[in-house]
């Protein structure tokens, strides 16, 4: 990663921890802990967070020269790994309750990730 892109990716990273955990910590503090919901939170953020930076500066000029179509691409692969991270992170007592939290897991990601999305172009006008 290029210092430039360092420089970039630090301040996102933050702001990423500090708008998406919360939002992931409501969607689930029903089935885990508050304190292990946060830590969940800050968790997705620090396995994704980098893997799509560095996959996006791997890339070279293709996200750049498909912006719209590169942010889709890789928000919603984000969405849908964090999404399978929180489903394995919500216990099931009972083998029914694996479906609802399929369902939850997946509405937790993509209300998080659509926030963080939203506020960060609002930021970067």
């Amino acid at each position: 990663m290029s210092d430039y892109l360092f420089e970039l990716w630090v301040p996102a990273f933050i702001s990423t921890i500090l708008i998406e955990t919360p939002i992931v910590a409501l969607f689930i503090r029903q089935r885990l802990s508050i304190v292990a919901a946060l830590a969940l939170g800050v968790a997705l953020q620090a396995v994704t967070h980098p893997i799509f930076w560095l996959s996006w500066d791997a890339l070279e000029a293709w996200p750049y020269d498909n912006y719209g179509l590169a942010l889709g691409l890789f928000e919603s692969t984000i969405v849908l790994v964090e999404a399978g991270l929180i489903w394995l992170a919500l216990p099931a007592r009972r083998s029914w309750q694996r479906l609802p939290n399929v369902g939850l897991a997946l509405l937790a990601s993509l209300v998080a990730n659509t926030t963080s999305v939203v506020v960060g172009m609002l930021h970067h006008g």
